[in-house]
């Protein structure tokens, strides 16, 4: 038995070795498959926190504090600060319009002559950067009382027997086209050739009055040196507690109702007089204005004028209207004398009235007429 399986294991063993040699029975393995490697995982950076955007904050403007007018409360250059201005006789007439030079005036003032008609006074600081100006008309005693009240040089062509009597009495400065041949006076040719009268030609050139009234005029050029004007301003002038007035109406006479509708956009008023804008025959654009002032006075005709002349009474005190923004308040009015200027107060504290910056129209109206605000 044990023979048996010796011989049996020798089979074997040589069967095996045997089989090397023949590739035909070579049994081949295939090596296990190799796992396919997973992915490293890749990770998504968390985005930064954006920090929340903060707004740069706009730099604090720094306040102006130059030199301002007097007038209008405007920064203006130091050499024009404290000049006299020039207070210039315009006619107001319907045959006489347009009015030339009113966009450049720091102050327009409106008063009543006989028959109803009006007149302006326009009141230039420095007159050297204005045009034509005009047309330039004759004097009435009581516009002496606005033009000294304001230490202005008085600029006008003739004037009435009681202008001329009070020109000597009271020394005004003043220049009068009429009796004196002044190189910035003109007739304008092109009015004549379109059919004005004479007395609506005469105009002046502004810069030219400048010209003049620095280099040659003996006048005293520059306010004393204690000069102040009672008028205060601010950048917004709008009356605190005022009630609405974008649209004022003024009347004068049955000839002449002033109209003052507010702009929105500009923040101005813009006049309108006859029923149609009041424009500036300069550049044909409309006159608008910061300030509406109305002041009541007494008007009265002078006994014995033949020419139907009347009499204004612009000092002592009164009432009126200030207007500004829309808004209007009801204010009184005050004039120690004819060389005095005007005091303004709120009607309803005493305080002093606080104007816009720019320019102020001055309504002054017989105590008998009305105004309206709507």
């Amino acid at each position: 038995m044990r023979k048996v399986i010796l011989l049996l294991i020798t089979a074997m063993i040589a069967l095996t070795f045997g089989s090397c040699n023949n590739s035909e029975n070579v049994i081949t393995f295939s090596p296990p498959p190799s796992e396919t490697p997973m992915p490293t995982p890749t990770r998504t950076p968390s985005p930064s926190p954006t920090a929340t955007p903060t707004s740069t904050p706009e730099p604090t403007p720094t306040p102006y504090e130059g030199p301002r007018s007097v007038l209008t409360g405007l920064p203006i250059d130091a050499e024009s600060a404290n000049l006299r201005p020039a207070a210039i006789m315009i006619n107001n007439i319907k045959e006489a319009l347009p009015m030339h030079g009113l966009n450049g005036a720091d102050m327009i003032y409106e008063v009543l002559a006989e028959g109803g008609v009006t007149r302006l006074l326009a009141v230039y600081q420095n007159p050297a950067d204005v045009g034509a100006v005009g047309s330039v008309r004759s004097s009435r005693h009581y516009f002496l009382d606005l033009a000294q009240g304001l230490d202005a040089i008085y600029v006008h062509a003739g004037g009435s027997p009681q202008a001329y009597t009070e020109f000597v009495s009271r020394k005004v400065d003043h220049l009068d086209g009429v009796k004196v041949s002044y190189p910035f006076f003109y007739r304008d040719s092109a009015r004549a050739s379109s059919g004005y009268a004479y007395e609506h030609r005469l105009f002046l050139n502004g810069a030219k009055l400048a010209t003049y009234l620095n280099e040659v005029s003996k006048l005293k050029r520059e306010h004393p040196e204690d000069y102040t004007l009672p008028l205060e301003f601010a950048d917004d002038g709008t009356p605190k507690g005022g009630e609405a007035a974008l649209k004022i109406s003024a009347r004068y006479s049955g000839y002449k109702t002033g109209v003052f509708d507010y702009d929105k956009e500009t923040s101005k008023y813009k006049v309108s007089e006859y029923g149609k804008p009041m424009n500036d025959g300069a550049d044909s654009t409309q006159v608008s204005v910061t300030n509406v002032v109305i002041l009541k006075v007494s008007v009265n005709a002078i006994k014995g004028d033949t020419s139907g002349r009347i009499n204004v009474t612009l000092t002592g005190e009164g009432e009126g209207w200030y207007a500004c923004g829309g808004k209007y308040v009801e204010i009184t009015w005050s004039k120690k004398s004819y060389s005095a200027p005007f005091v303004y107060k709120l009607k309803s504290t005493g305080e002093d009235v606080v104007f816009g910056r720019g320019v102020s129209y001055i309504n002054i109206i017989p105590k008998s007429e009305n105004v309206s605000f709507e």
